[in-house]
Order: C-alpha cells, then sequence, then structure tokens
C-alpha cells in the first residue's frame, strides 16, 4: 500500500510537508531502481534482509534498521531473496526539511543501525489515521511526521542502548502487531526471536507488567472492538484477528469488554434504517 498527500496548500508548523507513506512486502525478486528521487525518504526494515546503495557505497540493512534517501542522489536497493524485505515508509519535503535531518542526524548517515521501534509506530499511526479517515487533517500528517522524526532522534540521543532484554520485548511486540491475523501464538513469537519461551515471558513481563499472552488477547480484542464497529460479521471479525474458534473468540471477547459481541455492538454502532 501506498498513499500520496497533496499539502501544497496547506502551510504547516514544523516547515516540512508530509507527501507519502506506505508498508510494504516485498518479493524475493525485489528490486527498486537506480532513480534519483526530490525528497526525504525513511524506510523502516520491519523484517528480512537486503541492500542499500547511495553515492556508490552499498550498505547491508536488515530488521530494525532505517535507511535514508536523500534529495537528488542517485540510489538503489533490493531484497535479500531467501529473505525478502517488509518495510514501511514517509517521504517528505518543505523548508526546513534540511534542518529536521540534520536534527535526527541523519545528513551524516544512509543507514541507521538503531531499533527505532518509535519511528516504526509513529508509521502505523499514520497509515491507520489514513486508512480510516475521510477528511484528512494537514496538521494531523504534520504531527504524524513529527512524532515519526521524534523516535528517530530520541533512539540516537539514548546515553545507553537498549538491553538484550528490552530489544526482545520490542521486537516481540512489533512482531505480534504485525502477525496476529494469523493465528500466531506466543511460542511463535519466541521461535522467531530465536529465544526460549520461558525466557521471552519472564523479560516481558519484567518490561511490561504483564504476560505476553494477556498483551496479545488484549490487542487482538482491540482490533476486534474496531472490527465490530465497522459492522462486519462476527466469524469474520474472529478470523480477522487470528482467532479462528468463534466460540473461542466469543468468549474472550465477553471476558475482556464484559458484554458480548451482540451487545457491544447495540451499544456502539448505528444501524441504518
Amino acid at each position: 500500500m501506498q498513499n500520496f498527500y497533496n499539502t501544497d496548500d496547506y502551510p504547516t508548523p514544523s516547515g516540512i510537508r508530509l507527501t507519502l507513506s506506505g508498508k510494504m512486502q516485498c518479493a524475493p525478486d525485489f528490486t527498486c531502481g537506480p532513480q534519483i528521487r526530490h525528497m526525504y525518504i525513511l524506510h523502516y526494515v520491519i523484517h528480512g534482509k537486503g541492500y542499500y546503495k547511495a553515492n556508490d557505497t552499498l550498505y547491508s540493512v536488515r530488521e530494525g534498521d532505517v535507511f535514508v534517501i536523500f534529495p537528488d542522489d542517485l540510489v538503489f536497493y533490493y531484497s535479500e531473496k531467501e529473505d525478502p524485505f517488509e518495510f514501511c515508509w514517509i517521504a517528505f519535503d518543505g523548508e526546513k526539511a534540511d534542518e529536521w535531518m540534520h536534527c535526527c542526524d541523519g545528513k551524516a548517515q544512509y543507514v541507521i543501525h538503531q531499533n527505532n521501534m518509535d519511528f516504526y509506530a509513529g508509521v502505523n499511526e499514520l497509515l491507520a489515521y489514513t486508512e480510516h479517515t475521510k477528511n484528512i487533517s494537514p496538521l494531523m500528517l504534520d504531527s504524524f511526521l513529527l512524532k515519526c522524526l521524534s523516535g528517530i532522534q530520541s533512539s540516537l540521543e539514548q546515553q545507553s542502548p537498549p538491553s538484550n532484554a528490552q530489544k526482545y520485548v520490542a521486537l516481540g511486540i512489533a512482531y505480534m502487531q504485525n502477525h496476529y491475523n494469523e493465528g500466531i501464538t506466543v511460542s511463535d513469537v519466541s521461535d522467531k526471536l530465536f529465544i526460549n519461551r520461558s525466557y521471552f515471558s519472564k523479560i516481558f513481563r519484567q518490561e511490561k507488567n504483564i504476560t505476553p499472552e494477556a498483551w496479545l488477547i488484549r490487542f487482538r480484542m482491540e482490533k476486534a472492538a474496531e472490527l465490530i464497529q465497522r459492522n462486519l460479521r462476527f466469524s469474520d471479525v474472529a478470523d480477522a484477528v487470528g482467532i479462528r474458534d468463534q466460540y473461542y473468540f466469543s468468549k474472550l471477547f465477553k471476558k475482556y469488554f464484559g458484554i458480548t459481541c451482540s451487545q457491544y455492538r447495540e451499544k456502539f454502532v448505528k444501524i441504518p434504517t
């Protein structure tokens, strides 16, 4: 998916302007370029590996990295065939775009080897907002863009790197957010991280004061509530959040919200007559 934004007619307090955003799961033979773009584009690698070439230098990029396309640079990037890219991105320009990139230390770096989860969260919120909002506000786009950039700046300014436990928890949450609809379990998450399930559960509780099982259920139930408000069938909602047993889904929903799916719909959804 890719969203284009035309905000030329609206002033932005920040002096920068979001022009596009998107998310993509690349095929094993994915390539892009060589090309020249006239804006800044920041890609966050959600999963997979690949290569990015800019200024005649080839960089290896992988999960958690941000690679930056600078205006008027000739760039080329492609997936590793055995483990292709999944990434999301934002693009922006504006009279103060250079200043913001200096603040993020991006002017000196084509690849930022940080686990920029705040940047990733900002892009996800941006995509969710634009997907479900008819009348998009340029000021809201500006706020999402600033959140993404401040996420990179914060990660670069950290005095001490995150612990291994924090990294595993952040990666586990990102994996659950992106694959909850596939019926994954906590064991699937720990397997993906190549760590013991008991260890993952222990560090997750320490970092988040909640078990990973409870976190995943909460995330699925909140997503389910959003879908019920869109008046989808309950069986389709259950399948969409990765719970194939509709009876079990209904039981979880009632336990989490205190009311049944039907009662929730009657309370929060207005059915056209």
